[in-house]
């Protein structure tokens, strides 16, 4: 069947088809409203909509024109989402079909008339030359045109027809949603951003942090504690010591200038770590193992990255290399296994990322779980297990024991935490805390409103 098909990867939803000579919708569909070149079918674009705003993978964009036909329905956060971002939703429900739930929502919206959809059939190849349109009664040019540029943006989903996690039916979860009243368990701490004002922003393994002034911030760490640091610059990373009298911090003094890593001892910074390579090179990714060990990335001059174990002597520090290098470790390592191991994300030469957990006594490696086309977005550990988890690209939420990964459930925050002992774990979706128990393989969710941070509090 000829016609634009979805512009997804490997879809071959035909969306829109020559009828009379004239390109008509024929399911539901969305079509990003900037660039007029990108398509998706209801299930990919619902996919994507449910994890974070969907951006346009042609121009950047998420205002999105969305035709919605009998008998899908688009659910109502999505329906919000859509309308907050600048977009139209044109519904062709019969009456009968609409539920009480979704009515109430698109009451709210502006219908679009059936036969307002202006699509600019311009050569995306070349947008500055209007003069050369594609002729909408040839739709096999046209598809091949709109589709060139697509970019494999959304992974596909086992079951997806709503957005939310129906998947859990399939994996024999229980999925509650507990009111106010059953109370947070308390071994989880968590940080609100209503506490810290508008200027707070999460930095990172149960940690927030605002500045007072240009010379000295405050941070909120894992136990609720208040914490001056004097530091200037904007802060992207923080570790502190299992003791909590000492951190490391990342900084940047400039917008998009170069990183440095400071050591601090209690509020006052000490000195710098440095590449022990070359000064200029990049060091990042600090994690501390012990009150006197931590772990790093070091850039070398042939770019490669390397792990190293830092150790302070007196009011220096010493490191040695752990284990083999890696092109590309996007992101910064955590500590497990009582800081005898490191779980990190490595790229691998024949393409992909590994998540990985090292031994830092001797840099043997062990693989986590399958390969990753695209690195998370974020990752965690259980301080006293080798039990991992991570958020992909897509929002979803992956736990692993080295054996298995198991696909959890759905994040739209970068916000992630394991108990010490692997078997719960929490992040964030729609303003709810949601908490993973391995044993009961139920997921429990709180309304909590916006968190910057969630951390599990090992000495309750």
């Amino acid at each position: 069947m000829s016609g634009i098909k979805c512009s997804s990867p490997g879809c071959t939803e035909v969306l829109w088809q020559e009828k009379q000579g004239k390109l008509q919708s024929i399911q539901s569909n969305a079509l990003c409203m900037n660039c007029r070149q990108v398509f998706y079918c209801f299930k990919h674009f619902i996919g994507g909509w449910s994890n974070r705003p969907l951006l346009c993978p042609q121009c950047g964009q998420k205002s999105w024109q969305v035709s919605v036909k009998a008998p899908q329905l688009l659910p109502p956060h999505i329906h919000t989402a859509i309308m907050s971002h600048g977009g139209k939703i044109r519904s062709d429900q019969a009456p009968s079909a609409q539920s009480s739930a979704q009515s109430s929502a698109q009451g709210s919206a502006q219908g679009l008339n059936k036969h307002s959809l202006n699509l600019n059939l311009s050569n995306p190849s070349n947008p500055s030359n209007p003069s050369n349109p594609l002729n909408p009664s040839n739709p096999k040019q046209t598809l091949q045109n709109l589709q060139q540029n697509a970019k494999n943006f959304l992974s596909q989903y086992d079951t997806y027809q709503t957005g939310m996690e129906s998947y859990h039916q399939n994996h024999h979860m229980q999925d509650s949603r507990l009111s106010a009243q059953n109370q947070i368990p308390k071994q989880w701490t968590l940080i609100s951003a209503s506490e810290l004002g508008n200027d707070a922003y999460s930095i990172g393994q149960g940690l927030a942090i605002y500045r007072d002034t240009a010379e000295k911030c405050t941070l909120m760490d894992n136990e609720r504690v208040l914490r001056t640091m004097h530091v200037e610059g904007y802060l992207l990373d923080v570790t502190q010591s299992p003791r909590k009298r000492k951190s490391i911090v990342l900084r940047q003094l400039v917008e998009r200038g170069p990183t440095e890593m400071l050591w601090l001892n209690g509020k006052d910074v000490m000195g710098l770590i440095s590449n022990p390579y070359d000064m200029q090179e990049q060091v990042f990714g600090a994690t501390f193992l012990t009150d006197s060990t931590f772990a790093f990335f070091v850039v070398r001059p042939d770019q490669r990255i390397e792990l190293r174990e830092g150790r302070f002597n007196k009011n220096q520090i010493q490191s040695r290399l752990v284990g083999k290098s890696y092109d590309d470790v996007p992101m910064s390592a955590v500590d497990c296994e009582k800081g005898t191991m490191v779980f990190l994300i490595a790229y691998r030469e024949e393409g992909g990322y590994l998540p990985i957990c090292r031994r830092i006594a001797d840099g043997k490696d062990f693989v986590m779980g399958d390969y990753l086309e695209e690195p998370p977005i974020c990752i965690t550990a259980s301080k006293s297990t080798n039990k991992v988890a991570w958020i992909d690209v897509n929002g979803q939420v992956f736990i692993s024991d080295q054996n298995r990964s198991l696909r959890v459930g759905i994040s739209d925050s970068r916000l992630l935490a394991l108990s010490d002992d692997g078997h719960a774990l929490a992040w964030q979706n729609q303003d709810d805390l949601c908490v993973y128990d391995a044993r009961e393989q139920r997921i429990n969710r709180w309304p909590v409103g916006h968190l910057l941070a969630i951390s599990w509090k090992s000495d309750f």
